[in-house]
């Protein structure tokens, strides 16, 4: 988890060195991030005294991706999302 000069806080994946996806939503200001003990949330906390809860669980994410969209992804969506990771059904 990081912090840059814009103020947003951003996950990455340390073992590849890579972003993972988009800053978290609500962190513009800067602020201070710990994971909980479970590594499955982090708690950020802004200058003006708020705290957000992210929920950082890639199992979490997959649910909520497969409730929204009722379905896999197609091949042309999982290309354009995923890249060249082999394709597969994720969500039952």
């Amino acid at each position: 988890m990081t912090a840059s000069d814009d103020g947003k806080l951003r996950l990455w994946d340390v073992g590849t060195r890579k972003l993972i996806g988009v800053p978290l939503p609500g962190s513009t200001t800067g602020g201070t991030v710990r994971f909980f003990p479970n590594g499955k949330q982090v708690l950020g906390v802004f200058p003006d005294g708020t705290g957000v809860v992210w929920n950082v669980d890639p199992a979490a994410w997959k649910a909520k991706a497969c409730s929204v969209a009722n379905r896999n992804l197609r091949p042309d969506e999982w290309k354009q999302f995923l890249g060249n990771r082999p394709y597969q059904d994720v969500c039952p």
